[in-house]
């Protein structure tokens, strides 16, 4: 399978990521969550797998998605 990942972190008490999943089969998705410090990769993959799905329609905005 192959899905592209982009990511917007978010930073003050702790780190919060939005990540973009875009999936040939399921099209996007979005995940949210905290990032641990362990790297930027390794956060991204695990709010992609742990986080909590985030509404598309903001998501679409917070990328700066234009829908036709």
């Amino acid at each position: 399978m192959s899905e592209q990942l982009e990511v917007r972190w978010f930073s003050g008490r702790s780190t919060i990521g939005v990540v973009r999943v875009v999936d040939p089969y399921d099209g996007p998705k979005y995940y949210i969550g905290p990032g641990q410090g362990i790297s930027e990769e390794a956060d991204t993959k695990m709010i992609r797998d742990w986080g909590t799905r985030f509404p598309n329609d903001a998501g679409d905005v917070l990328f700066g998605i234009k829908k036709e």
